[in-house]
């Protein structure tokens, strides 16, 4: 059944670009753009991806939600207009029709518009307004995450860098893969699982290959247990402590042992470093505190030394809270909020340090880029507020009351030492090394990180 057939809707959005329309389309193809444009609050994930767009019959597999159910959308390329234009249809999928149209439009002084132009038809004709409203909201996230990666990437001049990450599946890994990918760069993942695309370790047995590891321009290290995995039994502590000072420890002695070690070693850390500090002002020349947390990150920090005393550039990002709707804190958060059964812990006057997604997929490659960046580098949002003025904000945002309060009594009494550490701690971190660098934060507010990720645009 053709479109004229069916009782369809047809609308497009054009947004200015500030480079030129043959950079812009060639950011497209690249591979990593179409995971960027899928925002943090669509739950889509891709199953698999053939080719490029200019692959004319090539199919994407998605799986996406309705609800409660998951169900797969196939869309297949279907024209190619090199420097102009490329679309897909729907193969299978929720809709009756769907046909989808990116455009690049020259314009003056090296710059253009980018024009997502939509045509489908709902299962049910009623659905094709609600689902136009919805549309319409990611393509006003697709075309500023557009203008945000271009500007960065931009920034910088790089020949293409080979790569290596660990934890490239995770929160924050997923991300940055994709970036550096459609920056133009090679990536490879360092797994725990054995893959055709990967490199594969098992820092558990020691079981390396060490001539896999040469070549590479950087090392970015992610992985890591999840402090916020289970109750915190001695066991899980100490599963915690070596998935990152052991693991990293491990991976900088064999990058040591190398005949060409990277130029750069990214090993990840944390505010928790700082511990329980109440309203002190932390930079990145603040001493240690104590607590679970701060020893790790310590020891986490320090297990790379030997290779950094070798030439290796070492950088510590010390991630505060890291925010987005698509997992992590805040989207362990999201439920409750949204039913107007989120509250404020404790007293409620203890600093959050955080920081957006984006922000920290953006700083990293900053300091990736920038070689005068090393050492410990907080990677924290300028705003930094108490735990009631995040709570009321988030309730604000989500258009919802907040009139609930959990003491830190009965936060102790269900979490025991987490509550304390991850919960009521109080970590005021500020981003003095980023910005001295000349770092500029793309959501500095909370309120501004939460429009974008929730997708909350003016009408």
């Amino acid at each position: 059944m053709s479109s004229a057939e069916l009782k369809t809707s047809r609308f497009s959005i054009r947004s200015k670009i500030e480079r030129p329309a043959e950079e812009v389309f060639e950011w497209y193809l690249k591979p990593g753009a179409l995971e960027r444009m899928i925002p943090p609050w669509e739950k889509m994930e891709i199953l698999s991806h053939e080719g490029n767009p200019s692959s004319i019959g090539s199919q994407v597999v998605f799986k996406i939600k309705i609800g409660p159910f998951s169900k797969r959308w196939v869309l297949e390329h279907s024209e190619f207009i090199e420097g102009k234009s490329f679309s897909n249809i729907q193969v299978h999928g929720p809709f009756k029709f769907w046909k989808y149209t990116h455009y690049v439009h020259p314009s003056e002084n090296d710059t253009c518009e980018v024009e997502d132009a939509v045509e489908f038809s709902a299962p049910f004709s009623f659905l094709n307004a609600r689902i136009e409203k919805r549309l319409r909201r990611i393509i006003q996230w697709c075309h500023e995450r557009l203008k945000n990666d271009l500007q960065v990437q931009n920034r910088y001049f790089s020949e293409p860098m080979r790569i290596l990450v660990s934890g490239s599946k995770g929160f924050i890994g997923s991300d940055l893969c994709a970036f550096l990918q459609s920056a133009g760069h090679q990536v490879v993942p360092l797994t725990r699982r054995k893959r055709k695309d990967a490199i594969y370790w098992d820092p558990k047995t020691g079981e390396i290959d060490k001539d896999q590891f040469e070549g590479f321009d950087a090392v970015i290290h992610l992985a890591g247990k999840s402090i916020a995995s289970g109750f915190w039994t001695k066991k899980l502590k100490e599963e915690i402590f070596l998935s990152r000072a052991r693991d990293s420890w491990l991976l900088s002695q064999v990058l040591l042992r190398l005949l060409h070690p990277p130029k750069t070693l990214i090993c990840a850390s944390a505010v928790g470093i700082y511990g329980n500090r109440g309203d002190e002002d932390l930079t990145e020349k603040s001493p240690p505190g104590t607590g679970f947390l701060a020893d790790v990150c310590q020891k986490w920090e320090e297990a790379t030394s030997s290779i950094e005393n070798r030439g290796t550039r070492g950088v510590h990002p010390r991630f505060g809270l890291v925010l987005s709707s698509k997992g992590g804190t805040l989207g362990k958060l999201l439920p409750a909020f949204r039913l107007g059964l989120g509250a404020i812990l404790g007293n409620g006057k203890q600093q959050m340090s955080w920081i957006s997604l984006d922000d920290v997929v953006y700083g990293l490659y900053h300091a990736l880029m920038t070689k005068e960046i090393e050492g410990p580098v907080n990677f924290t949002a300028p705003e930094i507020l108490t735990n009631a003025s995040f709570s009321k904000k988030l309730a604000k945002a989500l258009h919802r009351p907040l009139f609930f309060r959990v003491g830190e009594k009965f936060l102790r009494l269900i979490l025991g030492e987490m509550a304390d550490e991850m919960f009521l701690a109080s970590v005021k971190a500020h981003p003095e090394k980023l910005q001295a660098f000349g770092y500029s934060f793309f959501y500095p507010t909370l309120d501004f990180t939460l429009r974008s990720t929730l997708g909350i645009f003016e009408k």
